[in-house]
This record gives C-alpha cells, sequence and structure tokens, in this order.
C-alpha cells in the first residue's frame, strides 16, 4: 500500500485491489461464494518512540456476485461483503 508520511508521527496509507474470479461457476460452493472481488483499504499508524508504533486498517472487499450452480444448494449471491478492522503494534529493538 502506498504510505505518505503526514508529520513525525503519522503515516496514512491506503489502496485499491481486484482480483479475478477463483473459482468457475460450476466448481464453486457456498464456503466460499466469491466471484471477481474489489478491495478498498485505509489506515494510519502513529509512531509513539522511535521503537514504538501503533496502528490501524480498515479493510471492505466486495466479493461479486458470485452464482453457485451444484444439485443441492444454487442460487445467487448479490450482496456478497466483507469488512475488517485491523489493529498492529511494530516494536523494533
Amino acid at each position: 500500500m502506498p504510505a505518505y508520511k503526514f508529520d513525525g508521527h503519522w503515516t496514512l496509507t491506503g489502496g485499491v485491489a481486484s482480483d479475478s474470479n477463483p473459482v468457475s461457476d460450476r466448481k464453486r460452493n457456498a464456503q466460499l461464494p466469491v466471484d471477481k472481488q474489489m478491495r478498498f483499504a485505509v489506515g494510519a499508524q502513529y509512531a509513539l518512540s522511535d521503537a514504538l508504533t501503533v496502528g490501524g486498517y480498515v479493510n471492505y472487499a466486495d466479493l461479486g456476485s458470485a452464482q453457485i450452480t451444484a444439485q443441492r444448494f444454487g442460487d445467487d449471491f448479490d450482496y456478497n461483503n466483507a469488512t475488517s478492522l485491523i489493529a498492529n503494534m511494530t516494536w523494533t529493538f
């Protein structure tokens, strides 16, 4: 992800990613109903000292409108997304 050093303490990051369809319609199952995907992320890190940095990110993934064709289970997934909140800490010694 690209990073922007805001000042001596804050670093801002962000990015966009695109993934193709990982599984064909015929082999897709309900455990992972994904299609073409778009991901968007933003985050920030704060340097508490030269050795300690804390930060966090928000990641939104649009997993596409996957279609499952199976004998016992099949349908279209029109609203198929995930949001992640991530916290991190870096200690350099």
